[in-house]
C-alpha cells in the first residue's frame, strides 16, 4: 500500500498548486482558508511516480505500506510565494473561513521507504512549481 501526500506536477487539474496558480493566471483572488499557516508535504508527480516504481520493484515481503511523501512540510502561504516569484506576478488573497476537517500539518514521514525502497524524492517545491507553470501554459 502506498499513501501518497499532496501530488502536484504537470497534468494535475486539481489540488492547491493547480487552483493557486490557475487564479493567478485568470486574475482572481486565491482562497486560502484559514490563516494559510497550515502545513503540507507537497510531492512532485516525478517523485511519486519514482516512489511507485521502486515499490513495484520491491518483492521481498508480500505486504507493506509505504509513505511516498515530499522533502519537507511547507506553509500554504510559502506555497503561494513560490508561485508568485515564479509567475513574477503577486495575487489577491482571500482568506476563507476554515474548514472543518482542514488539518493544521499534514506531514508524512517517507523515512520506512528511503530505508526500505531506497526512495528519496529529489524535486524541492521551489523546481517543481515553475515545472508545474510551464506545463499549464504550454496546454494554453
Amino acid at each position: 500500500i502506498l499513501r501518497l501526500s499532496n501530488v502536484y506536477g504537470r497534468g494535475q487539474h486539481a489540488g492547491v498548486i493547480h487552483n493557486f496558480i490557475s487564479a493567478i493566471l485568470r486574475n482572481e483572488p486565491v482562497n486560502i482558508y484559514n490563516n494559510g499557516t497550515q502545513k503540507r508535504d507537497f510531492l512532485y508527480i516525478d517523485d511519486a511516480v519514482d516512489g511507485m516504481v521502486k515499490a513495484l520493484e520491491y518483492t521481498k515481503k508480500s505486504f507493506e505500506i509505504f509513505n511516498i511523501s515530499g522533502p519537507e512540510p511547507r506553509t500554504i502561504l510559502e506555497a503561494l510565494a513560490i508561485i508568485e516569484k515564479a509567475m513574477q506576478r503577486k495575487s489577491q488573497i482571500r482568506f476563507m473561513e476554515t474548514k472543518e476537517a482542514d488539518i493544521s500539518c499534514l506531514w508524512s514521514s517517507y523515512e520506512k521507504a528511503k530505508a526500505v525502497l531506497n526512495y528519496n524524492p529529489q524535486i524541492p517545491l521551489k523546481e517543481g512549481i515553475p515545472r508545474t507553470i510551464q506545463s499549464l501554459l504550454s496546454k494554453g
